[in-house]
């Protein structure tokens, strides 16, 4: 994916996780994503933004609907992938088939595993 390509992978960039009980906001999260930006990598430099729809570990936490949505547009915007992990989620434990499908978006890239 043009520059991204290269012989060894780059660095790991850590963003927020929208956890209201932890004083994280939705918009919070979605900033943290832009100081990446801002501070670590060019957009050109990240290949993916990998992310649990429904975080499973540490707790069950479901994310704000606007923050999964902002998050598909600014991977979109950034032209990045969104690679949703439903290892966990996934394969009808939140009443979809998929945890992606609560939010009403659509991944580059859908994992799964265990439950099938």
């Amino acid at each position: 994916r043009g520059e991204r390509a290269g012989p060894l992978p780059a660095g790991t960039a850590w963003a927020r996780y929208p956890y209201e009980h932890a004083g994280v906001s939705a918009e919070q999260a979605l900033e943290s994503l832009d100081l990446i930006l801002l501070q670590q990598a060019k957009a050109s430099e990240i290949a993916a933004v990998i992310i649990e729809p429904v975080l499973g570990e540490g707790g069950y936490v479901v994310p704000p609907t606007r923050f999964m949505q902002g998050l598909r547009e600014w991977c979109t915007q950034h032209d990045i992938l969104l690679i949703a992990d439903e290892v966990q989620a996934g394969f009808g434990r939140t009443g979809k088939q998929w945890a992606v499908e609560n939010f009403g978006i659509v991944p580059d890239i859908l994992v799964s595993a265990k439950g099938i």
